[in-house]
This record gives structure tokens, C-alpha cells and sequence, in this order.
């Protein structure tokens, strides 16, 4: 508990790198100046963009992985094997090898489109357009597993008691889908969204990595304003602030989850 009060007291002064010891107490001064800067309000619309679009696509593209996984297909054991392997890299190491695919003269993803016969000369990563979304893909290339293997424990607790008796009512795989497995599975779902959303407002290496906020600041999410705020501009004071918008933004998105798929699918059990 430490660290959070005095992360806190920090944020109601001045204090910077240069003079921790003569900091002045300047109360909600701090965060009443982030709300008036235009980076700090365009960094949150960023990061807002990044985590929906992240979770929703890692979200679809873990499930339909899940769900063929479950199938037993041959094979299959040895797939659920190297989809761990995205998953187990480091972000830095990740963002990494992104940030070569995307390297516009002798990366993996301009060159294979040349080979198709697209004379590709694509700046994935110097255009704000393609700069936030190609982040968006590394980012969604390496947590995608984590949900597919979550979910894919999810299904394996699904008696398969209930699928013989939806087939037996006529019942088609898709309406299986959406009343029996989806339904069983909003727990697990659920949580798997609080703990990716915690973990995606924080994600500072993918961007810092991948592009250092740039072009401009096109790619500049709150983790990474609050970087620069504090360990460059040694703003500590102000950084302390960004941190605790990042609390409250959390706290929404979690509180909505716990409400409406937890504590939802546990009144209709």
C-alpha cells in the first residue's frame, strides 16, 4: 500500500527528478492541467482506440483458435504447443521482431507483397494511419493465444451431454454457439477481459519499442505520455497524475465487465 499513497501524494505536487526534496504541495493542480493538454487528451482517444480494438480482436481470433483446438483434430496437441510460443515472448522481444516485419525497405511484410507483385513501398510504421494499427496487430498477434488457451480450458469443462441434446432438438452448430457455449463461458470471458484490460492500459513496450509515439504523436498512448512526462521532462508530479486517470479508466471498463458478464451469467445460472 505504500507505493500507491505515496505515488499519490506525489501527484498532488511539483515534485520532479531535480528537486524531490523541495517539492511543494499544489493539490489537484496537476490534474486539472492534464485535462487542458491537448497530447495528454489525444494520448487517452489513442489508448481508448488501442485496448477496444486489441481486445475485441483478440477476443474473436482466441475463441475461433479455441474452438478449432477443441475439436480434437490430429495434431491439435502440438498446435496448442506453439500457440503458447507468441504468448511466451517478452513484449520488448516481440515488438521487436513487429518492428523489422514492418520495416518498410527490407522487411518481411513489403517484401512478401512484392513477391505477390505489389510493388509494396508501404511505411507501416511512418504513417499515422497504418503506425497505431500496426501496433494494434503485434500486439493482437502475441496475447491472442492467451485467450485461446483460457477460453480452450473454458470448453473443455462444457459437458458435451448438452450439445447431444441441442442436436437432438434440431438445434444447428451456430445456435449451439451462442445458447450453450457462449453463455457457460461469459465467467471465464469476463475475467480474462479484466485481467487483458489492466494489462493493455499499461502496455507501454509495444509503442515504445515498435515506434516511440511517432510519427508525431500518432502512436502516443497515456503509458507512454506518462513515460515521457516523468523519465524525460522528470515531471514526477504530473506523471504520478496520468497514472491515476489510468486507475479510474480501468475501473470503468472493469466494473462493467464484472457486471454485466460475471455477476449476469451468475443470476441466470
Amino acid at each position: 500500500m505504500y507505493p500507491l499513497i505515496y505515488s499519490f501524494i506525489i501527484s498532488l505536487t511539483n515534485s520532479t527528478f531535480t528537486r524531490l526534496d523541495s517539492s511543494v504541495f499544489i493539490g489537484l493542480q496537476n490534474y486539472k492541467e492534464l485535462l487542458s493538454d491537448d497530447v495528454f487528451i489525444n494520448s487517452v482517444k489513442l489508448t481508448l482506440y488501442f485496448v477496444a480494438v486489441s481486445i475485441f480482436l483478440e477476443l474473436i481470433i482466441g475463441m475461433v483458435m479455441a474452438l478449432v483446438l477443441n475439436i480434437g483434430l490430429k495434431g491439435s496437441g502440438l498446435a496448442r504447443a506453439f500457440l503458447v510460443l507468441p504468448w511466451a515472448l517478452p513484449g520488448t522481444v516481440a515488438a521487436g521482431i513487429w518492428r523489422f516485419m514492418f520495416q518498410s525497405d527490407y522487411g518481411f511484410i513489403n517484401g512478401f507483397l512484392r513477391l505477390l507483385g505489389y510493388d509494396s513501398g508501404i511505411i507501416w510504421l511512418g504513417k499515422p494511419a497504418f503506425a497505431i494499427n500496426s501496433v494494434i496487430f503485434a500486439e493482437v498477434w502475441r496475447m491472442a493465444p492467451f485467450f485461446a488457451l483460457l477460453l480452450l480450458s473454458g470448453l473443455s469443462t462444457i459437458p458435451d451431454d448438452l450439445y447431444e441434446a441441442g442436436r437432438i432438438d434440431g438445434a444447428s452448430e451456430w445456435q449451439m454457439f451462442w445458447r450453450i457455449t457462449v453463455p457457460l463461458l461469459k465467467p471465464i470471458i469476463g475475467i480474462i477481459l479484466v485481467i487483458r484490460t489492466i494489462f493493455t492500459f499499461q502496455n507501454l513496450e509495444m509503442v515504445y519499442v515498435m515506434t516511440k509515439g511517432g510519427p508525431g504523436i500518432s502512436t502516443y498512448l497515456t503509458p507512454y505520455y506518462m513515460y515521457r512526462q516523468g523519465f524525460v521532462n522528470m515531471k514526477i508530479g504530473e506523471a504520478s497524475a496520468v497514472s491515476y486517470y489510468l486507475v479510474v479508466l480501468i475501473g470503468i471498463f472493469c466494473i462493467f465487465y464484472v457486471y454485466f458478464l460475471i455477476r449476469r451469467s451468475n443470476e441466470n445460472v
